[in-house]
């Protein structure tokens, strides 16, 4: 995108800029007519404007060796030629809009944000530095700055729908989620490819229990991204997220068989497989499916579950080895997660229950007058 922006800036601050030849003409065809005209006066005009194009020819060539620079990832190439160019002409609005993105890309947020300014200040006509001073707003939480500046880019031109996007995460981060709608569904239509979009827009229709619609976009989200997994698991998480468990699961089922399909040597970017079969695991428990939660737990190690989560991940696994009548297993893994988190009662209980049905009687009876001691009074 940001090589499309550049060159389109670029071709437009060059078309719209006069440049000094054009007076050049008017004195040679007075000088031609006839007409009267001071020689010495016409001489100098002549070599200032002679001068003056040999600067903007520098400062437009500087721009071109930054753009490429900027387009290959050379930011100190890129900062230099840019330098450059403002040396020859400070008034460049395209050359403060090219020294922000490159500050942006080399994280200066602040010194990105005063090249936009800048930039506003002498062309304030151009929709991307309206969107990318947005953006740099937004991530401040300058909220109402950074709604400001997407609502000038969308006037002055939105067709890819990014202005819309980002005023949609502006009033979004306000919690204003009926009015970003309408501006999250123009971005879809802007860019029906970018799945971030979709993505967003799902959230913002669950948190309005718009569940009908967001069902209708998930349908579209799997469409045109039916190979992307890491897509299928974040969907799941907000689907779980809003209490949507059958949804949930079936999302998360997508992003296990992609998985699969598509990952010969490790997972995708942006997907944490422990988490993914151990959130399988529970949603499987919840409809008494014991088989499949421990299907989902062969899937992973308890070494790999989080430290915080390691003792209910054991009494999981436990209860669905006692579900499907292997208590004698179950207790190992009921043990170790009473061990673990020795204050929870429930833990306890279930253990003397596995021990019960396994015929360990005295170990039970323990367990009874322990769970007794623990009992809040």
């Amino acid at each position: 995108m940001l090589l499309a922006v550049s060159a389109l800036l670029l071709t437009r601050w060059g078309a719209s800029s006069p440049r000094p030849a054009q007076h050049h003409g008017h004195f040679t065809d007075a000088a031609r007519a006839g007409q009267p005209a001071n020689r010495f006066l016409v001489s100098c005009a002549v070599r200032t404007i002679e001068a003056q194009l040999g600067v903007l020819a520098t400062a437009d060539s500087a721009l071109r060796e930054a753009r490429a620079a900027l387009a290959e990832g050379h930011l100190d190439d890129a900062l230099e030629h840019c330098q450059e160019a403002l040396q020859k002409d400070p008034n460049s609005a395209l050359a403060y809009f090219l020294l922000g993105m490159i500050q942006m890309r080399k994280g200066s947020e602040s010194d990105a944000r005063q090249a936009f300014i800048q930039s506003l200040k002498l062309d304030p006509a151009h929709s991307a530095t309206h969107y990318y001073l947005g953006r740099i707003y937004l991530r401040a939480s300058e909220l109402r700055a950074a709604a400001d500046e997407f609502t000038a880019a969308i006037k002055l031109g939105d067709p890819s729908g990014a202005g819309h996007y980002g005023l949609a995460l502006a009033l979004l981060a306000e919690s204003r989620y009926a009015e970003a709608i309408p501006h999250l569904q123009t971005a879809v239509n802007g860019n029906p490819q970018d799945p971030e979009r979709l993505f967003t827009l799902v959230g913002a229709e669950l948190q309005l229990k718009q569940v009908d619609k967001a069902r209708s976009d998930l349908r579209q989200i799997r469409e045109r991204f039916p190979r992307d997994a890491t897509l299928a698991y974040r969907i799941g998480k907000v689907l779980l997220e809003y209490n949507l468990p059958d949804d949930a699961e079936r999302e998360f089922e997508r992003a296990s068989r992609l998985i699969v399909e598509t990952s010969h040597n490790s997972p995708p970017a942006g997907v944490d497989v422990t988490e993914l079969y151990l959130q399988m695991a529970r949603l499987r428990f919840d409809r008494h499916d014991y088989w499949g939660t421990l299907h989902a737990f062969d899937k992973i190690t308890i070494n790999s579950v989080a430290a915080n989560l390691r003792a209910s991940a054991l009494h999981l696994e436990g209860q669905a080895l006692v579900g499907i009548g292997k208590a004698r297993e179950a207790l190992k893994k009921l043990r170790e997660a009473t061990q673990a988190n020795p204050p929870n009662p429930e833990y306890f209980a279930h253990l003397t229950w596995a021990q019960l049905l396994s015929v360990e009687t005295k170990s039970a009876d323990r367990m009874v007058q322990l769970a007794e001691k623990k009992r809040p009074t």
